[in-house]
């Protein structure tokens, strides 16, 4: 497993859910969603927490990644990519 944490340019389905995302140059469309839940920043410190809708997908070449829905920054991030 490997810790990435960037950016990422990403499309969703009709329900909010990653179809497919851009990365290294190469789409990869989401064939399974494996998991799915979400999380509150930290919300113990006093500031508006950062919500985070967090995905463990399936691609089409059989690659398994953790992307996030990360709000207010409205922004996808590659999270992880499992090995």
């Amino acid at each position: 497993m490997g810790l990435v944490d960037q950016p990422v340019q990403a499309w969703a389905d009709a329900q909010g859910r990653p179809a497919a995302f851009l990365w290294r140059g190469v789409r990869r469309r989401v064939v399974e969603i494996l998991d799915e839940w979400r999380e509150l920043g930290r919300w113990w410190e006093g500031d508006p927490p950062e919500e985070r809708y967090v995905y463990r997908v399936r691609t089409e070449d059989g690659g398994v990644y953790e992307i996030e829905y990360r709000r207010p920054a409205g922004r996808w991030f590659l999270y992880k990519v499992w090995d």
